[in-house]
């Protein structure tokens, strides 16, 4: 449902790419990764995975510590801290209303 709102309100989904491994979206704005974490934190695969390419953007539902901010920063990453409210709330999402 993420994936789906933000190709509605954000930038339409071209296609879908491994990134380091991890699956991301090809869109407009490049590479973007949609996760649903309460707090990302700075970790040796995240690092693989943001160093395997030119950047791109992270929306994530919750928030990143600063240090992951910091490095994903340093390697051409955005972060998007709470995804989920600027993309939509769960009953949103889910069409309960």
């Amino acid at each position: 449902m993420l994936i789906q709102q933000y190709a509605k309100r954000v930038s339409p989904v071209r296609g879908f790419v491994s990134v380091g491994g991890a699956p991301m979206l090809m869109t407009a704005n490049g590479s973007v990764s949609i996760l649903p974490v309460d707090y990302l934190n700075w970790s040796a695969p995240l690092t693989q995975i943001a160093s395997t390419s030119h950047g791109g953007e992270l929306w994530i539902t919750g928030k990143a510590s600063p240090m992951a901010t910091s490095q994903l920063s340093a390697l051409g990453w955005k972060v998007v801290p709470k995804a989920g409210a600027r993309l939509g709330t769960y009953p949103q999402l889910a069409g309960w209303n």
